[in-house]
Protein backbone atom coordinates (compact mmCIF):
# COMPACT_ATOMS: atom_id res chain seq x y z
CA UNK A 1 0.00 0.00 0.00
CA UNK A 2 1.22 3.47 -0.86
CA UNK A 3 2.20 5.43 2.25
CA UNK A 4 1.30 9.01 3.05
CA UNK A 5 4.07 11.59 3.38
CA UNK A 6 3.75 11.48 7.17
CA UNK A 7 4.09 7.68 7.10
CA UNK A 8 7.21 8.01 4.95
CA UNK A 9 8.70 10.44 7.49
CA UNK A 10 7.74 8.10 10.37
CA UNK A 11 9.64 5.31 8.63
CA UNK A 12 12.66 7.59 8.25
CA UNK A 13 12.54 8.47 11.96
CA UNK A 14 12.31 4.81 12.95
CA UNK A 15 15.28 3.96 10.74
CA UNK A 16 17.37 6.94 11.90
CA UNK A 17 16.66 7.28 15.63
CA UNK A 18 14.09 4.78 16.94
CA UNK A 19 12.17 6.30 19.79
CA UNK A 20 13.05 9.92 18.98
CA UNK A 21 9.44 11.10 18.78
CA UNK A 22 8.07 8.85 21.52
CA UNK A 23 7.74 10.03 25.09
CA UNK A 24 9.54 7.66 27.45
CA UNK A 25 8.78 8.55 31.03
CA UNK A 26 11.64 7.72 33.40
CA UNK A 27 11.10 5.54 36.42
CA UNK A 28 9.68 7.79 39.18
CA UNK A 29 12.61 6.79 41.39
CA UNK A 30 15.13 8.06 38.81
CA UNK A 31 16.32 11.64 38.38
CA UNK A 32 15.36 12.85 34.89
CA UNK A 33 18.21 14.63 33.08
CA UNK A 34 16.99 13.90 29.55
CA UNK A 35 15.40 17.23 28.61
CA UNK A 36 17.68 19.78 26.94
CA UNK A 37 16.64 23.10 28.41
CA UNK A 38 17.38 25.65 31.11
CA UNK A 39 14.63 26.09 33.67
CA UNK A 40 14.67 29.28 35.69
CA UNK A 41 12.17 31.55 37.42
CA UNK A 42 11.41 34.64 35.33
CA UNK A 43 8.65 35.81 37.71
CA UNK A 44 11.03 38.08 39.63
CA UNK A 45 11.78 39.90 36.38
CA UNK A 46 8.16 40.11 35.24
CA UNK A 47 6.50 41.02 38.54
CA UNK A 48 7.75 44.62 38.92
CA UNK A 49 6.70 45.53 35.38
CA UNK A 50 4.06 43.14 33.99
CA UNK A 51 4.03 42.64 30.25
CA UNK A 52 1.73 45.27 28.76
CA UNK A 53 0.28 43.73 25.63
CA UNK A 54 -1.24 45.92 22.97
CA UNK A 55 -4.43 44.95 21.13
CA UNK A 56 -2.51 44.73 17.85
CA UNK A 57 -0.30 42.01 19.28
CA UNK A 58 -3.31 39.68 19.19
CA UNK A 59 -3.81 40.33 15.45
CA UNK A 60 -1.97 38.70 12.56
CA UNK A 61 1.69 39.70 12.77
CA UNK A 62 4.09 40.61 9.92
CA UNK A 63 5.13 37.39 8.16
CA UNK A 64 8.82 38.06 8.85
CA UNK A 65 8.14 38.77 12.52
CA UNK A 66 7.87 42.09 14.29
CA UNK A 67 10.66 44.53 13.48
CA UNK A 68 11.29 45.31 17.15
CA UNK A 69 12.15 41.69 17.91
CA UNK A 70 14.37 41.30 14.85
CA UNK A 71 16.30 44.42 15.88
CA UNK A 72 16.46 43.23 19.51
CA UNK A 73 17.94 39.91 18.36
CA UNK A 74 20.72 41.62 16.36
CA UNK A 75 21.45 44.06 19.19
CA UNK A 76 21.66 41.23 21.73
CA UNK A 77 23.93 39.22 19.42
CA UNK A 78 26.19 42.27 19.01
CA UNK A 79 26.29 42.79 22.76
CA UNK A 80 27.31 39.14 23.05
CA UNK A 81 30.25 39.80 20.75
CA UNK A 82 28.88 38.47 17.44
CA UNK A 83 29.96 40.37 14.27
CA UNK A 84 26.55 41.48 12.98
CA UNK A 85 27.13 45.10 11.89
CA UNK A 86 26.52 44.18 8.27
CA UNK A 87 23.14 42.62 9.07
CA UNK A 88 19.77 44.40 9.23
CA UNK A 89 16.31 43.27 10.28
CA UNK A 90 15.74 42.26 6.63
CA UNK A 91 18.23 39.43 7.19
CA UNK A 92 16.23 38.01 10.13
CA UNK A 93 13.12 35.82 10.06
CA UNK A 94 11.28 35.13 13.31
CA UNK A 95 10.19 31.49 13.47
CA UNK A 96 8.24 29.19 15.77
CA UNK A 97 11.42 27.99 17.46
CA UNK A 98 14.74 26.81 16.05
CA UNK A 99 13.21 23.59 14.68
CA UNK A 100 11.06 25.56 12.26
CA UNK A 101 14.01 27.77 11.33
CA UNK A 102 16.20 24.76 10.55
CA UNK A 103 13.39 23.04 8.64
CA UNK A 104 12.89 26.14 6.49
CA UNK A 105 16.62 26.59 5.86
CA UNK A 106 16.98 23.01 4.66
CA UNK A 107 13.92 23.21 2.42
CA UNK A 108 15.20 26.44 0.86
CA UNK A 109 18.82 25.34 0.38
CA UNK A 110 18.96 21.56 -0.17
CA UNK A 111 18.01 19.98 -3.50
CA UNK A 112 17.15 16.44 -4.48
CA UNK A 113 20.35 14.52 -5.13
CA UNK A 114 22.56 16.78 -2.98
CA UNK A 115 25.16 15.32 -0.63
CA UNK A 116 24.96 17.04 2.74
CA UNK A 117 27.56 16.89 5.52
CA UNK A 118 25.89 16.21 8.87
CA UNK A 119 27.46 16.04 12.37
CA UNK A 120 27.69 12.67 14.11
CA UNK A 121 26.82 12.12 16.82
CA UNK A 122 24.07 14.60 16.17
CA UNK A 123 20.49 15.69 16.45
CA UNK A 124 18.30 13.11 14.64
CA UNK A 125 16.08 15.53 12.65
CA UNK A 126 19.07 16.67 10.55
CA UNK A 127 19.27 13.24 8.92
CA UNK A 128 15.49 12.80 8.68
CA UNK A 129 14.97 16.15 6.98
CA UNK A 130 17.88 15.71 4.57
CA UNK A 131 16.66 12.25 3.51
CA UNK A 132 13.07 13.50 3.18
CA UNK A 133 14.32 16.05 0.63
CA UNK A 134 15.85 13.30 -1.50
CA UNK A 135 19.41 14.25 -0.50
CA UNK A 136 22.11 11.97 0.90
CA UNK A 137 23.66 12.50 4.34
CA UNK A 138 27.45 12.23 4.70
CA UNK A 139 28.64 12.21 8.31
CA UNK A 140 31.59 13.88 10.00
CA UNK A 141 32.95 13.78 13.57
CA UNK A 142 31.57 16.82 15.37
CA UNK A 143 33.48 16.43 18.64
CA UNK A 144 36.62 18.29 17.48
CA UNK A 145 36.61 22.05 18.27
CA UNK A 146 39.11 22.60 15.48
CA UNK A 147 36.86 20.90 12.93
CA UNK A 148 39.59 18.71 11.45
CA UNK A 149 37.25 15.97 10.22
CA UNK A 150 34.74 18.50 8.90
CA UNK A 151 37.41 20.42 7.01
CA UNK A 152 38.79 17.18 5.60
CA UNK A 153 35.43 15.96 4.37
CA UNK A 154 34.60 19.29 2.75
CA UNK A 155 37.01 18.23 0.06
CA UNK A 156 34.93 15.15 -0.68
CA UNK A 157 33.21 14.67 -4.02
CA UNK A 158 29.86 16.31 -4.72
CA UNK A 159 29.35 17.83 -1.26
CA UNK A 160 26.90 20.68 -1.78
CA UNK A 161 25.94 21.73 1.74
CA UNK A 162 27.18 21.36 5.31
CA UNK A 163 25.17 21.41 8.52
CA UNK A 164 27.13 22.67 11.51
CA UNK A 165 25.89 22.51 15.09
CA UNK A 166 28.14 24.54 17.35
CA UNK A 167 28.13 24.36 20.32
CA UNK A 168 27.18 20.80 19.65
CA UNK A 169 24.31 18.64 20.87
CA UNK A 170 25.08 16.18 22.47
CA UNK A 171 28.84 16.50 23.08
CA UNK A 172 28.97 20.21 23.96
CA UNK A 173 31.96 20.72 21.63
CA UNK A 174 32.22 24.21 20.12
CA UNK A 175 34.14 25.21 17.01
CA UNK A 176 36.75 27.92 17.46
CA UNK A 177 36.34 31.09 15.41
CA UNK A 178 39.40 30.07 13.40
CA UNK A 179 37.70 26.77 12.49
CA UNK A 180 34.47 28.60 11.59
CA UNK A 181 36.38 30.99 9.33
CA UNK A 182 38.21 28.09 7.66
CA UNK A 183 34.94 26.27 6.95
CA UNK A 184 33.34 29.44 5.59
CA UNK A 185 36.37 30.16 3.42
CA UNK A 186 36.45 26.68 1.89
CA UNK A 187 32.72 26.78 1.20
CA UNK A 188 32.97 30.22 -0.39
CA UNK A 189 35.72 28.99 -2.74
CA UNK A 190 33.79 25.89 -3.78
CA UNK A 191 30.24 27.28 -3.83
CA UNK A 192 29.03 25.06 -1.00
CA UNK A 193 26.27 26.18 1.34
CA UNK A 194 26.36 26.30 5.15
CA UNK A 195 23.51 25.94 7.64
CA UNK A 196 24.67 26.50 11.21
CA UNK A 197 22.57 25.67 14.25
CA UNK A 198 23.89 28.02 16.96
CA UNK A 199 21.14 27.75 19.58
CA UNK A 200 23.65 26.90 22.32
CA UNK A 201 26.15 29.68 21.53
CA UNK A 202 24.71 32.14 24.03
CA UNK A 203 24.77 29.70 26.96
CA UNK A 204 28.26 28.36 26.32
CA UNK A 205 30.71 29.33 29.04
CA UNK A 206 33.62 28.47 26.72
CA UNK A 207 34.57 30.75 23.82
CA UNK A 208 32.99 29.58 20.58
CA UNK A 209 32.91 30.78 17.01
CA UNK A 210 29.90 32.00 15.09
CA UNK A 211 28.91 32.02 11.43
CA UNK A 212 26.88 35.24 11.85
CA UNK A 213 29.79 37.26 10.43
CA UNK A 214 29.65 35.13 7.27
CA UNK A 215 25.87 35.32 6.78
CA UNK A 216 24.87 37.49 3.81
CA UNK A 217 28.40 38.84 3.36
CA UNK A 218 28.51 38.23 -0.39
CA UNK A 219 30.60 35.04 -0.30
CA UNK A 220 29.26 31.62 0.75
CA UNK A 221 25.51 31.09 1.12
CA UNK A 222 25.24 30.90 4.92
CA UNK A 223 22.15 30.54 7.10
CA UNK A 224 22.31 30.73 10.89
CA UNK A 225 19.64 29.29 13.16
CA UNK A 226 19.17 30.65 16.68
CA UNK A 227 16.53 30.71 19.41
CA UNK A 228 15.50 32.24 22.74
CA UNK A 229 14.87 28.72 24.08
CA UNK A 230 18.42 28.42 25.41
CA UNK A 231 19.57 32.06 25.24
CA UNK A 232 16.76 33.36 27.45
CA UNK A 233 15.82 30.03 29.06
CA UNK A 234 12.39 30.29 27.45
CA UNK A 235 11.78 27.08 25.50
CA UNK A 236 8.02 27.41 25.95
CA UNK A 237 7.89 30.70 24.01
CA UNK A 238 8.77 28.88 20.76
CA UNK A 239 10.58 31.87 19.27
CA UNK A 240 13.51 31.18 16.95
CA UNK A 241 15.44 33.02 14.26
CA UNK A 242 16.72 32.33 10.77
CA UNK A 243 19.48 34.72 9.68
CA UNK A 244 20.35 34.71 5.99
CA UNK A 245 20.42 36.66 2.76
CA UNK A 246 17.12 38.59 2.28
CA UNK A 247 16.31 36.57 -0.85
CA UNK A 248 16.56 33.31 1.11
CA UNK A 249 14.52 34.85 3.94
CA UNK A 250 11.79 35.75 1.43
CA UNK A 251 11.75 32.18 0.12
CA UNK A 252 11.50 30.89 3.70
CA UNK A 253 8.58 33.27 4.38
CA UNK A 254 6.73 31.80 1.40
CA UNK A 255 7.46 28.25 2.56
CA UNK A 256 6.43 28.94 6.14
CA UNK A 257 3.24 30.67 4.98
CA UNK A 258 1.90 27.33 3.75
CA UNK A 259 1.72 25.93 7.28
CA UNK A 260 2.03 28.88 9.68
CA UNK A 261 0.81 32.43 9.05
CA UNK A 262 3.02 34.25 11.53
CA UNK A 263 4.76 33.96 14.90
CA UNK A 264 2.80 34.66 18.08
CA UNK A 265 2.36 38.37 18.80
CA UNK A 266 2.47 38.07 22.61
CA UNK A 267 5.38 35.63 22.37
CA UNK A 268 7.38 38.05 20.23
CA UNK A 269 6.70 40.91 22.65
CA UNK A 270 7.98 38.87 25.58
CA UNK A 271 11.02 37.63 23.62
CA UNK A 272 11.94 41.20 22.65
CA UNK A 273 11.85 42.16 26.29
CA UNK A 274 14.04 39.23 27.32
CA UNK A 275 16.60 40.19 24.65
CA UNK A 276 16.60 43.89 25.59
CA UNK A 277 19.79 45.55 26.93
CA UNK A 278 18.14 45.88 30.33
CA UNK A 279 18.17 42.10 30.70
CA UNK A 280 21.70 41.48 29.45
CA UNK A 281 22.78 40.78 33.07
CA UNK A 282 20.02 38.18 33.32
CA UNK A 283 21.30 36.40 30.24
CA UNK A 284 24.79 36.35 31.74
CA UNK A 285 23.31 34.82 34.89
CA UNK A 286 21.76 32.07 32.77
CA UNK A 287 25.16 31.32 31.22
CA UNK A 288 26.82 31.26 34.63
CA UNK A 289 24.07 29.04 36.04
CA UNK A 290 24.50 26.54 33.20
CA UNK A 291 28.27 26.43 33.68
CA UNK A 292 27.93 25.87 37.44
CA UNK A 293 25.42 23.08 36.95
CA UNK A 294 27.60 21.34 34.35
CA UNK A 295 30.64 21.48 36.62
CA UNK A 296 28.68 20.20 39.63
CA UNK A 297 27.21 17.26 37.73
CA UNK A 298 30.56 16.40 36.15
CA UNK A 299 32.17 16.35 39.61
CA UNK A 300 29.40 14.07 40.90
CA UNK A 301 29.81 11.68 37.98
CA UNK A 302 33.60 11.55 38.36
CA UNK A 303 33.18 10.79 42.07
CA UNK A 304 31.16 7.77 40.94
CA UNK A 305 33.84 6.67 38.45
CA UNK A 306 31.77 7.57 35.38
CA UNK A 307 33.72 8.07 32.15
CA UNK A 308 32.93 11.57 30.88
CA UNK A 309 33.62 11.94 27.17
CA UNK A 310 33.01 15.71 27.07
CA UNK A 311 31.07 18.59 28.59
CA UNK A 312 29.84 21.87 27.15
CA UNK A 313 26.83 24.12 26.55
CA UNK A 314 24.07 22.35 28.53
CA UNK A 315 25.34 18.79 28.37
CA UNK A 316 27.53 16.16 29.95
CA UNK A 317 28.25 13.37 27.42
CA UNK A 318 29.05 10.14 29.24
CA UNK A 319 30.41 6.84 27.97
CA UNK A 320 27.93 4.26 29.27
CA UNK A 321 25.13 2.04 28.05
CA UNK A 322 21.94 3.91 28.77
CA UNK A 323 19.74 5.63 29.22
CA UNK A 324 20.22 5.08 32.99
CA UNK A 325 23.34 5.41 35.10
CA UNK A 326 23.49 4.42 38.79
CA UNK A 327 25.38 6.48 41.38
CA UNK A 328 26.86 4.26 44.12
CA UNK A 329 27.69 7.26 46.30
CA UNK A 330 23.96 8.08 46.49
CA UNK A 331 22.80 4.60 47.32
CA UNK A 332 22.42 3.50 43.71
CA UNK A 333 20.19 6.44 42.74
CA UNK A 334 19.86 6.38 38.96
CA UNK A 335 20.15 9.25 36.51
CA UNK A 336 17.93 9.05 33.42
CA UNK A 337 19.36 10.69 30.31
CA UNK A 338 18.99 10.68 26.55
CA UNK A 339 20.52 7.48 25.17
CA UNK A 340 23.29 7.80 22.61
CA UNK A 341 21.27 5.87 20.01
CA UNK A 342 19.09 8.97 19.62
CA UNK A 343 22.19 10.77 18.32
CA UNK A 344 23.59 7.94 16.25
CA UNK A 345 26.19 6.83 18.78
CA UNK A 346 25.43 3.88 21.05
CA UNK A 347 27.31 3.44 24.30
CA UNK A 348 26.75 7.02 25.45
CA UNK A 349 24.25 9.00 27.51
CA UNK A 350 23.53 12.75 27.34
CA UNK A 351 22.72 14.40 30.66
CA UNK A 352 21.32 17.92 31.01
CA UNK A 353 21.50 19.22 34.61
CA UNK A 354 20.00 22.67 33.89
CA UNK A 355 16.41 21.40 33.67
CA UNK A 356 16.35 19.95 37.16
CA UNK A 357 13.62 20.96 39.57
CA UNK A 358 14.39 21.87 43.18
CA UNK A 359 13.53 18.41 44.54
CA UNK A 360 15.73 16.60 42.00
CA UNK A 361 18.63 19.00 42.59
CA UNK A 362 18.35 18.35 46.32
CA UNK A 363 18.47 14.59 45.75
CA UNK A 364 21.74 15.01 43.85
CA UNK A 365 23.19 17.50 46.32
CA UNK A 366 23.34 20.26 43.70
CA UNK A 367 22.53 23.94 44.18
CA UNK A 368 18.84 24.94 44.07
CA UNK A 369 17.39 24.71 40.57
CA UNK A 370 15.23 27.82 40.56
CA UNK A 371 17.41 30.70 39.40
CA UNK A 372 15.48 33.90 40.08
CA UNK A 373 16.37 36.50 37.47
CA UNK A 374 16.61 39.95 38.96
CA UNK A 375 15.11 42.89 37.11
Amino acid sequence: MTRTFAQEIAALVDATAPGYTSTVEPDPHDVDLSRGEVRIDWSAMLAPDPLRLKPAQFHYQPPRGCAALRRAYLEAAAQDGAPVRHLTEDHVLVCAGAKQAMFLALNCMVRRGDRVLIPRPGWAPYTVWVKSLGAAPVYYDAADPHGADLLGRLGGPDITCVIVNSPHNPTGAALTQAAVDSVAGLCAQSGRQIICDEVYRSVSASPCGTFLGHAANGTAQVAVVDSVSKWAAAAGLRIGFLVADPALVSLAVMMRGLIDSCPSGPGQALAARMLSPEHAPSRLQIRSFAAQRLEALADLLRANDAHIASTGALYVWVCADGPQLALPSLGGLRLHGAGGALFGQDGHIRFCPTALGAAEAFRLGLAPAALAIAS
